[in-house]
C-alpha cells in the first residue's frame, strides 16, 4: 500500500526504521531532535564539502576580469592599478621610450608616487638614444633597465606585468587606451616570457 511505500522511503532517509520478523514489520519514526539533529550533522558536512569544492574550483579554474580604459585620463588610472601593490612589488615591463616624452606630467607624477612607494621596475626597452636617456635615472627611480636593438625589439604597445594582471597600455593610437587582465595565471605565464628575454638582453 501507500502507507508501506512512504515508510521504506523514510527508512531509506534515515528519518524512520523496521524491526518484526516475517509475518509483520514494524515501523517507527525518530523524534523531532533526534531529526533536528541528524539535519544539522547534513549541513555541515555540505559546509565543509563546498569549502572543499571553492578550494579546488579555485585552484584549476579563474575566469579572466577584463577591463577597458579610454583616453590619457583612462591610460593614467590604469598606471595608478600598479600603486596598489605593498612595497618591493616588483612590475615588469616592455616599455616604449616616446611615453615619457608624449606624457611627461603624468609620467612624472606617476614616478614620483611609484618610488615613494618603493615599488621597483625591471625594463626592456629598443636601444635608442632616448632609451639611454632614460637609464641615466634608473637608481633613483627604482628602476632597472635592458636593452634590445631596435630592430629586433621595438613596442609601440607598453606591456606592464603585475603580480595578479597584465596592463597594455597603447600609446600610438590618436586615442590612447589601456587594457587590464586580471587573471594571476596569465600574469605568471607572461613573467616567465619576460625572464627568458631579461636574460639575453644587453644592459
Amino acid at each position: 500500500t501507500t502507507c508501506y511505500v512512504v515508510m521504506k522511503d523514510l527508512v531509506g532517509k534515515g528519518i524512520a526504521s523496521v524491526s518484526g520478523d516475517d509475518r509483520r514489520a514494524i515501523y517507527s519514526v525518530i523524534s523531532p531532535d533526534e531529526l533536528w539533529f541528524s539535519f544539522k550533522n547534513k549541513q555541515n558536512q555540505l559546509a565543509e564539502a563546498i569549502g572543499e569544492l571553492n578550494a579546488l574550483v579555485s585552484k584549476t579554474y579563474s575566469k579572466p576580469h577584463i577591463r577597458m580604459f579610454e583616453g590619457t585620463v583612462g591610460v593614467e588610472q590604469a598606471y595608478k592599478l600598479t600603486l596598489d601593490f605593498p612595497e618591493d612589488t616588483e612590475i615588469l615591463i616592455y616599455g616604449n621610450p616616446n611615453v615619457v616624452t608624449n606624457y611627461q606630467d603624468m609620467i612624472d607624477n606617476y614616478l614620483e608616487q611609484r618610488v615613494s612607494k618603493k615599488i621597483k621596475v625591471r625594463v626592456i626597452l629598443p636601444d635608442t638614444a632616448q632609451a639611454r636617456e632614460v637609464m641615466k635615472k634608473d637608481k633613483e627611480q627604482l628602476r632597472e633597465t635592458r636593452l634590445f636593438t631596435k630592430e629586433t625589439f621595438y613596442q609601440q604597445t607598453e606591456i606592464n606585468i603585475l603580480p595578479d594582471s597584465i596592463i597594455y597600455i597603447a600609446h600610438s593610437e590618436n586615442k590612447p587606451f589601456a587594457t587590464v587582465i586580471k587573471n594571476a595565471t596569465l600574469a605568471k605565464e607572461e613573467r616567465g616570457r619576460f625572464e627568458i628575454l631579461w636574460n639575453v638582453a644587453s644592459t
